[in-house]
């Protein structure tokens, strides 16, 4: 599972570098997708558990929470660069 966990890690970087994002963005983002893809739910609380992070529960939660309602937060870069890069493949 831990190699699984790096590699997948080292994609969404890689994703999130083609979309120009900042590094904490895609800090956040990654946690999120390690998260969900431990947890099995995408409930913030579930992937917050499932990161056993050494900061408190509310605190992360609340991180995760105020990034996914900013409306200037740009993860929707990152859906466009795995786009094109699936789109590439797919050619």
């Amino acid at each position: 599972m831990d190699t699984t966990v790096r590699q997948m890690q080292r994609y969404v970087q890689k994703i999130s570098k083609k979309a120009g994002m900042i590094s904490d963005e895609t800090e956040i983002v990654t946690d999120c997708i390690v998260g969900i893809c431990k947890s099995g739910s995408c409930k913030v609380s579930d992937i917050v558990r499932a990161l056993g992070n050494k900061i408190p529960f509310r605190e992360e939660t609340r991180t995760f929470y105020d990034y996914l309602s900013d409306p200037k937060a740009e993860s929707e870069k990152m859906r466009d660069a795995w786009l094109a890069t699936v789109a590439s493949a797919a050619n």
